[in-house]
């Protein structure tokens, strides 16, 4: 995690560095005042903070699709049918189930489970590791 902070401080720093064209303490500090060295990457720390405390919220949000009802998504009428027998309603009922799982419900064959797969990986989903 370090190491990432660091990686985006430097892109800040640098990206920094190119919009001004030139050294930014120059255009920060007048002449007179001591200048402090630190301030570029202090707010270059920043930057970096807020960018890591943005891509860790983003990546403990839901898929927006989870609650979506399979019946929205088009299934073959097979597909459906062996939803409503087995109960599955959104697709987070779907991906709590392995592949195995959906393989056991009656009339539901290895060609429904690869449409199955290709309408959930088109949503950035996937049934559930194992079994």
């Amino acid at each position: 995690m370090t190491e990432l902070r660091d990686k985006i401080a430097i892109a800040a720093m640098q990206g920094l560095i190119q919009y001004m064209g030139c050294d930014p303490e120059d255009l920060l500090y007048p002449k007179r005042e001591q200048k402090n060295k630190h301030a570029l990457s202090k707010s270059a720390y920043a930057y970096a903070d807020a960018m890591l405390e943005e891509r860790n919220k983003l990546e403990g949000a839901p898929n927006p699709y989870l609650k979506m009802c399979v019946y929205d998504i088009p299934f073959t009428s097979r597909v459906w049918n062996c939803f409503k027998a087995e109960n599955i309603v959104t697709l987070g009922d779907l991906v709590q189930r392995t592949e195995r799982e959906i393989r056991l419900i009656p009339n539901l064959g290895l060609f429904s489970l690869k449409e199955i797969q290709a309408e959930l990986a088109i949503r950035g989903l996937a049934l559930k590791e194992g079994g």
